[in-house]
């Protein structure tokens, strides 16, 4: 069956700028073309990631709960959803329509079904992804070096793939891998995001893994930004994060877990042994010379809290709650100092 109009929209769209019609007619027989009203939410967010949307006409506003005050907007020739679709974690936001919009939706399995023989259709995903990427890191005041270097490295795929995308479609089905890593990142420090810590947490429990958690967060934080300006309070979160993973070895993982908390997961690790690393941290980030103007050595500091599963906690949420509960003692015991959760 023809579908001229869809064919049409989608043609004028610069993600298909190189689809004639016969190929674009094997991707609208995978998907379906719909009208949705103005006002219609297309998904909230932690909503299950299985269908990506591409808009045909009209706009709609993305929101997360994390920043609410922050409204971005999507129009015509951008996609939707299709970050959850890939890494198959829930959604990291909540989309809504602006006015009446014409969209295409498809489903994962019809995406991949796709793929089996439009490859090149990946990577016009992974350049539209980049756009993405792209936009949030530039809305970020400062971006640490790692950051820097994954972005490097997309770029150099993106020049090299568009020639192997036909006659190699495992090494791009291996990028669009590399690129799902990239969510797992907090865009301004480039340690694992909350998403990521929550799935390691998870899955170290499940398999009833011995480990200990730390949590940490920067002491006095709101005094600093209001007195030295919230530039300066993101480098002290990009020092501290960087400060923080030079005491880690391998299987410590280190989040940012909110705004100046951060979540260190030390994997096989035991009570004595996560105290220790724990001092070593508190002590680095106080004797660290921060490269922000009018603060010196010794101003921006921590306090620390430690738990151990399964002694302390027997499940995710017990164990996050004991070592947040040390963490408010040592606030409450005069900040910069490390505490362990009570048995």
């Amino acid at each position: 069956m023809s579908h001229p109009n869809v064919v049409e929209s989608l043609s004028a769209l610069e993600l298909f700028a190189d689809f004639d019609s016969e190929r674009l007619e094997r991707l609208v027989e995978r998907g379906q073309s719909c009208q949705v009203d103005s006002n219609v939410v297309l998904f909230h967010e932690g909503d299950e990631g299985d269908i990506l949307y591409l808009i045909l006409d009209g706009h709609v506003s993305v929101v997360t709960r994390q920043d609410p005050d922050k409204v971005y907007t999507l129009g015509a020739g951008d996609v939707i959803g299709e970050i959850a679709l890939l890494d198959g974690l829930p959604r990291t936001a909540t989309v809504k329509t602006n006015v009446a919009c014409q969209l295409f939706r498809l489903s994962r399995e019809n995406l991949e079904a796709f793929l089996e023989v439009e490859p090149a259709f990946a990577f016009g995903l992974m350049k539209v992804m980049n756009k993405k990427i792209r936009a949030s890191l530039g809305r970020e005041r400062q971006l640490n070096a790692s950051l820097k270097s994954a972005n490097q490295e997309l770029e150099r795929l993106n020049l090299t793939l568009e020639s192997l995308v036909e006659k190699k479609t495992e090494q791009l089905r291996k990028a669009i891998e590399d690129l799902r890593s990239m969510v797992e990142r907090d865009p301004l420090t480039g340690v694992y995001n909350r998403r990521k810590f929550d799935e390691l947490l998870e899955n170290l429990i499940a398999q009833q893994n011995r480990m200990s958690l730390i949590m940490l967060d920067v002491d006095h934080f709101k005094r600093l930004n209001d007195t030295h300006g919230h530039q300066a309070g993101d480098r002290v979160l990009m020092q501290v994060a960087a400060v923080s993973e030079e005491v880690l070895a391998d299987n410590q993982y280190l989040a940012r877990y909110g705004g100046e908390e951060f979540g260190i997961i030390l994997e096989g690790v035991e009570l004595d042994k996560a105290l220790e690393i724990a001092e070593s941290i508190r002590n680095s980030i106080q004797s660290h010379h921060f490269s922000v103007r009018d603060i010196p050595p010794g101003h921006v500091c921590a306090s620390l809290g430690v738990a151990t599963f399964p002694g302390q906690a027997q499940d995710v949420p017990s164990l996050i709650e004991a070592a947040d509960k040390a963490l408010y003692r040592a606030k409450e015991n005069g900040r910069n100092r490390v505490e362990v959760a009570e048995v």
